[in-house]
């Protein structure tokens, strides 16, 4: 009995800094998609993912410098790439829709929820109290919404963000004019009907919010879901390799796609500035995608996933401090308290939430099970433990 508490204390610990360090870098991968080189630049999203494939590509091979293993690939991993590359693909647009504050937070809200139920009814991640842990829930989609609509910049004042986009649409076009000056052979001289046609289209200002918050709400139906393949699979940390092979196949897909429809190339210029953000960005991420790998491992995807989404934290802070999306005592006042909502979300998530049970019936979808299993945060409270 004392070694299973034990287990299960060491369990809990592991999973919660796996949680911690999910939250600081899934919280700052974005940054490098919003620097200005890259927006001066003009660098469409799929350029910036190929980028950040890639290093997930390499990064996945990572852990064959620690981790034993009798299988090296799985399907499962390539499907969980075909719901990732998608999804990433959203993220970026959903940033420079909405704002990074504010799209993080939509997608994170929807992704808690969808995680959540998988864990709960398909993996049988059985809470410790369904009705608590529903409130914690509540709780931290609470947190995560007064948390989104704190950029008063973008919603609030919706004159300053046509300003911006003015001043952001004479900056690229600006751009665009001079890389054809240096790179006239570029340049297509014919167009396709349908690259005319897309061509003409634009979403108004006014709109581009509500566009985000789109693209946001889908990114958290596919995030939410992204780690169902590798509970499937059951291979622990592993999986990131099938993962990354299946990235690297599925980029270029996405990529050939755009290409032809939007009927363009970037520019070797585009190519050398966006190198340096697109590595950091994916490295980034693949940190985060470990350690959240590493959380839904130790804590379940009713608890270890969804806590990961707390990420929006750090996005905010980055919004308040670095790009000034959030501003006014009002909003910064609005961002606190929602902050504060979050984190009782999250402990009681932690409480309340349940946690992993064994691989041997992780598919099971009935809540009867012959042993309770209860939440590695309680373990770490009780008196017990102490």
């Amino acid at each position: 009995k004392i070694n299973n508490l034990c287990g299960s204390m060491q369990d809990a610990v592991i999973g919660y800094i796996s949680v911690l360090g999910a939250v600081i870098f899934f919280g700052s991968f974005g940054v490098p998609s919003k620097a200005r080189c890259v927006l001066e630049a003009h660098i469409d999203t799929v350029l910036f993912q190929m980028y950040y494939s890639a290093v997930i590509f390499v990064t996945g091979w990572l852990v064959l410098t620690y981790e034993p293993y009798d299988q090296l690939f799985t399907a499962w991993g390539v499907l969980g790439a075909a719901l990732w590359v998608p999804a990433s693909l959203l993220s970026i647009a959903a940033m420079r829709l909405a704002g990074m504050s504010v799209a993080q937070g939509v997608w994170s809200g929807v992704t808690m929820v969808v995680s959540f139920a998988w864990g709960a009814i398909y993996f049988n991640d059985k809470p410790v109290s369904l009705p608590l842990a529903l409130l914690a829930l509540g709780v931290l989609v609470l947190g995560v919404l007064g948390l989104s609509f704190c950029n008063n910049k973008y919603f609030i004042f919706p004159a300053k963000r046509q300003q911006d986009a003015s001043e952001d649409q004479n900056l690229l076009e600006q751009t665009t004019e001079a890389d054809t000056e240096v790179e006239p052979s570029l340049k297509p001289t014919w167009k396709p009907v349908w690259a005319r046609w897309l061509g003409m289209l634009h979403i108004p200002v006014k709109w581009q919010p509500v566009a985000g918050i789109g693209c946001a709400i889908t990114l958290g139906l596919l995030n939410g879901s992204m780690m169902v393949p590798y509970r499937i699979a059951d291979m622990g940390v592993i999986y990131l390799i099938s993962f990354g092979i299946g990235v690297i196949m599925i980029t270029p897909v996405f990529a050939l796609v755009f290409y032809i429809v939007t009927w363009h190339v970037p520019t070797p210029r585009q190519l050398a500035i966006g190198s340096l953000p697109g590595v950091l960005s994916g490295l980034m991420w693949s940190i985060g995608n470990y350690c959240s790998t590493y959380a839904t491992q130790y804590l379940g995807m009713t608890i270890g996933f969804p806590l990961t989404q707390c990420a929006l934290l750090v996005a905010g802070l980055w919004g308040i401090v670095y790009y000034r999306e959030i501003r006014g005592w009002i909003y910064i006042g609005q961002f606190c308290v929602a902050s504060l909502v979050l984190i009782a979300g999250a402990f009681l998530l932690g409480l309340y939430g349940g946690g992993p049970v064994s691989s041997s019936s992780s598919l099971s979808t009935s809540w009867s099970s012959s042993s309770s299993s209860s939440s590695s945060f309680s373990v770490l409270l009780s008196p017990a433990s102490a």
